[in-house]
């Protein structure tokens, strides 16, 4: 309904990228919020905010998300970002991962060949070279990038807005599981170590869970249509329809806490297989076959 209000004229909010519908937007203003979600951010090592940045010194500082509250698959990775060194290595603006690194996909600089972007991910499994130029000028101003991996395994790169190179075809994207997985911020994958840490600033970050058509990225990439915040979006709600909201949310995080007691209580994992190999001994037991 707010998107409604704030849009005006169908033709123009159908350029705008607050309809692309991410299910999750970091501006960084002030700390790491989920401006749309409840993937919350915190700053690890020596990460600040500064002036609408994310300031990262591709030494300590990262940041991370909350665990995800959904399956992920096809998903959409864009990042607003400045780098502070253009022969940097390896360093992640962007990831999702399992949250023991085993696996992840990212937005990555420089790992495989200097100064060019890379979808990253675990050994290299869905990770070709997209072709792209070299890049030259994310010294001088922010630049925009885009990592679309779609269901089928199509990954497509976008820089500013354009095709960056040539998409390919991958293995279909793995499930990154619900209370399983995260979002990084300046980090590869994995616990922060050389070659793996961005040197640069993050000025915006947007998550979805769907490939972007190219025309959407195009769209994505406009800074003329940044996205609308929470505060913006409240702002044209009514007093009741805020109620809902806050009321709804309310119920969200407390759903979430009775599920994260719920399964700190669960067996850990190993322990129901145990139970459930002895019963099955226990059925193929020939004398407990011939029981009646």
């Amino acid at each position: 309904t707010a998107r409604e209000r704030l849009g005006g004229d169908e033709s123009a909010s159908k350029n705008n990228p607050a309809f692309l519908k991410p299910i999750s937007q970091w501006l960084f203003d002030e700390d790491g919020r989920d401006d749309l979600g409840l993937l919350h951010a915190s700053l690890e090592g020596d990460a600040r905010i500064e002036n609408g940045a994310l300031v990262l010194d591709g030494k300590t500082a990262f940041a991370r998300s909350v665990p995800l509250t959904a399956d992920l698959a096809a998903k959409t990775l864009e990042v607003w970002l400045q780098l502070d060194d253009l022969e940097q290595r390896g360093g992640g603006a962007l990831s999702v991962q399992m949250q023991n690194g085993a696996v992840f996909d990212a937005i990555v600089f420089g790992e495989r060949q200097p100064g060019r972007w890379i979808l990253g991910s675990d050994g290299f499994t869905r990770t070709q070279d997209f072709g792209g130029p070299r890049e030259e000028q994310a010294l001088e101003k922010p630049i925009h990038l885009a990592i679309t991996y779609a269901a089928d395994g199509t990954i497509t790169g976008y820089r500013n807005g354009e095709l960056y190179g040539k998409p390919y075809r991958a293995s279909k994207p793995p499930a990154f599981r619900a209370r399983q997985s995260e979002v990084l911020f300046g980090l590869r994958h994995g616990q922060p170590a050389a070659g793996r840490l961005l040197k640069g600033k993050i000025l915006e970050v947007r998550l979805y869970d769907r490939a972007l058509a190219a025309k959407e990225v195009a769209a994505a990439a406009n800074r003329n249509s940044r996205f609308v915040s929470e505060r913006d979006l409240l702002s044209v709600l009514s007093e009741a329809e805020q109620n809902h909201w806050r009321q709804w949310i309310r119920e969200i995080a407390t759903l979430q806490k009775n599920l994260s007691q719920m399964e700190s209580s669960a067996p850990k994992q190993g322990e129901d297989e145990v139970w459930t190999d002895l019963a099955l001994a226990i059925f193929n037991m020939k004398e407990f076959i011939y029981v009646r």
